[in-house]
């Protein structure tokens, strides 16, 4: 009975093995390879078109790379015949994944080629019709004349770009950026200037007005910004700010000095120098302000530690070592006198200054309080 059980196990598992270790059915691996090579050749064939027509971008193809050490092994494998029926087909998802992914971004990108030439045809076609109106204007002729057939000479060289980017079906992302910043650079140059050369001539009277008008705010600004400096009204960071404006404030008297400005330039600079000159004021105001305050600080903290230490100059109780003290502070006080009395017939100082000034009074009135504490004198 135990040998005829043993037979049966044997029996068992050789049946199992067989099963286990059979080879894969030749005709189902060879459908599967058959598929799984016309997969790679589709994914190549359409990441190749699409780096032909610059359909891919750098960014898209830096990151099709990742995948491009996979596909050669599998081109390998398939070329060594080494894949199994269950490798093979656990490759199939993988590689039509893929191509669903290079076949997306060769469309998306297509569709940008697209909208990106037609962005820079149209701009092209709106700067070359405002050529072709000045070209026909009465005021075409002279230093006007010669600008226009330079834009123009220049206009052409952008159309054989263009004509190039289209003939190739399109171009990197970096070219069709370059291209579209000269377009729209050249698109306001030309348009500033037929504006210049084609405008009525501005009345005289009104030009001059406006001028004297921009001149008296000019000076107005230096005047408060210059008082307001003298006094200590404006702080340190309030001139850094001021001085970020101080570049435009030259090119705008300059401007006035050799009479550069138009009516429309000059009524445009009004209400910015109208708003500078507001800030500035403010800005000495409100620090004039501050300064008295701090001003007034020092000196009722001066004035509280002088009648100390004459109250204390009177006391029997103080010691001679108090009494030293006692001129010591006061010889300092005197010499803090002189530096507040300097500050108010300046009309205030910087901010570092009072600051330092601040602190010695402090420190000096901690001590003065401190000396006279056990004399009971306040």
């Amino acid at each position: 009975m135990g040998s005829k059980t043993t037979l049966i196990i044997l029996v068992v598992l050789a049946v199992s093995a067989t099963v286990a270790f059979a080879a894969d059915d030749p005709k189902l691996v060879a459908a599967c390879k058959a598929d799984v090579s016309k997969l790679h050749k589709e994914i190549t064939a359409v990441h190749s078109a699409g780096l032909k027509s610059l359909a891919i971008d750098d960014a898209e193809e830096k990151a099709f790379q990742a995948h491009k050490t996979k596909l050669a092994k599998t081109e390998a494998d398939l070329n060594k015949g080494g894949l199994t029926l269950k490798e093979c087909k656990e490759l199939q998802p993988l590689l039509k994944a893929e191509l669903v992914e290079v076949t997306k971004m060769a469309a998306a990108n297509s569709a940008a080629q697209k909208t990106a030439i037609t962005k820079n045809v149209t701009a092209q076609a709106v700067t070359f019709s405002m050529l072709a109106k000045a070209k026909a204007h009465p005021m075409f002729t002279g230093q006007f004349k010669t600008l226009i057939d330079e834009h123009e000479k220049a206009m052409a060289a952008d159309k054989a770009k263009l004509d190039k980017i289209q003939s190739a079906g399109g171009a990197k992302q970096a070219e069709h950026a370059t291209l579209e910043k000269s377009l729209l650079a050249r698109n306001n140059a030309v348009k500033k200037l037929i504006e210049q050369h084609t405008a009525a001539a501005d009345d005289p009277k009104q030009v001059a007005a406006c001028k004297a008008d921009i001149a008296k705010l000019h000076k107005d600004i230096t005047a408060a910004h210059s008082t307001g400096l003298k006094l200590h009204s404006i702080d340190d960071a309030e001139e850094k700010a001021f001085q970020a404006h101080k570049t435009k404030l030259a090119k705008t008297e300059a401007d006035l000095n050799k009479g550069g400005l138009n009516l429309k330039e000059c009524k445009e600079l009004e209400p910015l120098l109208k708003a500078e000159l507001t800030e500035v004021v403010k800005m000495a105001a409100a620090n004039s302000a501050h300064q008295k305050f701090t001003i007034a600080k020092h000196t009722a903290t001066h004035a509280k530690m002088v009648s100390a230490i004459n109250k204390a100059k009177t006391s029997p109780l103080l010691t001679a070592q108090a009494k030293t003290q006692i001129a010591e502070h006061e010889k300092a006080l005197a010499a803090d006198k002189a530096k507040l009395e300097k500050i108010l017939s300046a009309g205030g100082a910087k901010q570092a200054e009072h600051a330092a000034l601040e602190k010695s009074l402090f420190a000096r009135n901690d001590a003065i309080t401190k000396l006279l504490a056990p004399f009971k004198i306040q």
